[in-house]
């Protein structure tokens, strides 16, 4: 880890392009851990902790540029670890939980297809009939009453109108469990 956070300063040190630096640079962590094999896959997003800690990054990467001082640079960057990693954790046991109960809801249909949509909405949190027509070889009427089932049971809720007119459905709670900030999974 810490050679990952002295890679990091580094590149920003070396700013080597006009736009993107800090995108690019948080995304080569990530990256660089994935090849390590620390991470199967880039699942740790360092950025939300960064940009909220913005000027103690900014002045923590200073230092390493101004006077070759990385201790703070890299306290920094191993809270951020922590602090993301334990939120990553949350997110995912909070889908997984939301995923089950869903499929409990939908052993309540009458159709087989019921626990395939579930799957469908955990992978795609916002659907139309189209998605489900595809993705489960239904015809149109099938895929809406299946959406509506969904929506019945509690695990879906009809969202904006999407293009050409099409309804479209969301799972609210698991687009919560991703897109609410830090702290607010529990």
């Amino acid at each position: 880890m810490i050679q990952n956070a002295l890679l990091h300063s580094q590149f920003e040190v070396l700013h080597p392009f006009l736009d993107g630096n800090g995108r690019l640079g948080r995304l080569l962590i990530v990256f660089f851990l994935v090849e390590h094999r620390r991470l199967t896959a880039p699942l740790l997003y360092l950025s939300s902790h960064l940009e909220r800690d913005r000027h103690r990054y900014y002045d923590a990467l200073q230092a390493v540029r101004a006077t070759g001082d990385a201790i703070p640079w890299i306290e920094l960057f191993l809270t951020a670890v922590r602090s993301q990693s334990t939120d990553a954790v949350a997110r995912a046991q909070r889908i997984v939980e939301l995923r089950e109960r869903y499929r409990a809801a939908a052993s309540s249909i009458a159709s087989s297809n019921g626990a395939a949509l579930v799957d469908l909405v955990c992978e795609m949190p916002i659907v139309s009939s189209r998605v489900v027509e595809a993705r489960l070889g239904v015809t149109r009427p099938t895929a809406l009453k299946l959406l509506r089932q969904l929506e019945a049971v509690g695990v879906l809720s009809e969202g904006d109108v999407g293009p050409r007119g099409q309804r479209r459905y969301l799972a609210r709670e698991l687009m919560a469990a991703v897109t609410e900030e830090d702290g607010a999974v529990e």
